[in-house]
């Protein structure tokens, strides 16, 4: 057991040292899915308009509140949830999507989890700047808190090491993988997104403060807004990458050797 865990170690620490390979791969994965257009990785921050426009004029309206005082909220809330909750999407099938390499190339597991976070990570950075091009352009742009400086490296983690504790079950099972799209699609309507959590009561409120997915979110959203992360936030935050992480140890050590047989 004990060779185990420090293979499991081993493995997530190549994972790191591979940065230049991993990153250079998700470049230019995530630009070639956009090569001979115009506006490459960019088109992704169509779906980020669209969605944030739509919620923020139909919602605010129905909860009563100003489009100009919702709109940089519900937009700022959906681009965070394009880095956790499909982050955590995109993770689950980051053996099955690197099966090919995996097949030719030994490389640590702990390589394809960055690999797949990776693209996440750009097309993230896509949105933030299109977020703030037309926050400014609207005159609805606030001076981002010194705290995204932290919250954006914790929830990146996260998101990394919670893609990778259903990744190895979805491999085995797959599933697992087709029920956690499922999952993310109906935690997006359950997580303050387009609505405030404020609004929520009893036990509506009970199953929002105990969401990880609505402190995550509000690690991203609330230092876009201006405001520092509430204490909360940054417990749920912490506890959750300190909790996955575990987790993903003890798979890479117990699974580490079977992964290439189920692909």
């Amino acid at each position: 057991m004990s060779q185990a865990l420090k293979a499991a170690g081993k493995d997530l620490v190549e994972g790191v040292r591979l940065a230049p390979l991993w990153g250079a791969l998700g470049w230019e994965q995530t630009v070639g899915r956009f090569r001979r257009t115009l506006l490459g990785p960019f088109w992704l921050s169509t779906t980020l308009l669209t969605m944030g426009f739509a919620l923020s004029f139909v919602f605010g309206a129905m909860m009563g509140t100003p489009w100009r005082e919702n709109f940089p909220y519900v937009l700022a809330g959906i681009l965070a949830w394009g880095l956790v909750g499909t982050g955590i999407a995109e993770g689950a099938n980051m053996f099955v999507n690197g099966a090919g390499i995996m097949q030719v190339q030994r490389l640590p597991l702990s390589f394809y989890a960055w690999l797949a976070i990776f693209r996440v990570l750009v097309n993230f950075l896509a949105q933030l700047l299109t977020y703030w091009a037309v926050l400014l352009v609207l005159g609805l742009a606030a001076i981002p808190s010194w705290t995204l400086i932290l919250a954006l490296p914790l929830t990146f983690i996260a998101t990394l090491v919670a893609g990778f504790v259903v990744a190895i079950p979805s491999t085995r099972f797959r599933d697992i993988g087709l029920g956690i799209g499922f999952v993310i699609q109906m935690l997006f309507f359950l997580t303050p997104i387009f609505w405030h959590p404020g609004k929520m009561h009893g036990i509506r409120g009970m199953v929002v403060e105990y969401n990880p997915f609505t402190h995550l979110v509000a690690l991203i959203r609330e230092p876009l807004l201006g405001h520092a992360p509430r204490l909360t936030d940054w417990t749920w935050g912490v506890g959750w990458t300190g909790g996955a992480f575990v987790v993903t140890y003890v798979l890479i050590a117990a699974f580490r050797k079977r992964v290439i047989f189920w692909l």
